[in-house]
């Protein structure tokens, strides 16, 4: 999957979400939140949202999540 850092807009509150773009947002006060596009009736969601979707769902996971973060610990 590429990125095009050029295009990213940045301000002093934060990067912009652009409107065909999904994220996962972490914040210490509120915790995750989850940010997608709206889509059509029928429309097919993009395997990246699919995927954004599937770790969100995992969240609630405490073993999941700890593996997640012990490999992630164990990256060079």
């Amino acid at each position: 999957m590429g990125t095009d850092r050029e295009a990213e807009a940045h301000s002093d509150h934060g990067t912009v979400v652009k409107q065909r773009q999904a994220a996962i947002v972490f914040d210490e006060d509120d915790g995750f939140r989850f940010l997608m596009p709206e889509y059509g009736d029928g429309e097919q969601l993009p395997e990246g949202v699919l995927l954004l979707a599937a770790v969100l769902l995992k969240l609630d996971d405490e073993e999941w999540v700890a593996a997640m973060l012990e490999e992630f610990r164990s990256c060079p």
